[in-house]
């Protein structure tokens, strides 16, 4: 699916639209943005969709490592793992 698509312009993005805007917390939209965006990037090729999940687990584990280590070197190897891991794949 393209984004100029009429399937995309008519079918997902206006009910991806309209489901975010009924969803009133920050989690349920953020769950909401991440499974649609697997749903949309799964039209292309459903096989990436496995690499997307570990890409998503490993930049969530190191969002909650920054936030576990305020400062300190802990903190600079949970912002540069991630980004080296996430560019290798």
């Amino acid at each position: 699916m393209l984004f100029n698509s009429l399937p995309f312009l008519f079918f997902f993005l206006p009910i991806t639209y309209f489901v975010f805007w009924r969803l009133r917390a920050r989690t349920p939209r953020y769950v909401w943005l991440t499974v649609s965006g697997y749903a949309f990037y799964s039209f292309w090729d459903y096989r990436f969709c496995a690499l997307m999940a570990l890409s998503t687990l490993i930049s969530y584990t190191a969002g909650l490592a920054m936030l576990r280590w305020p400062t300190g070197l802990p903190r600079r190897l949970a912002l540069w793992i991630p980004i080296v891991l996430d560019l290798s794949l």
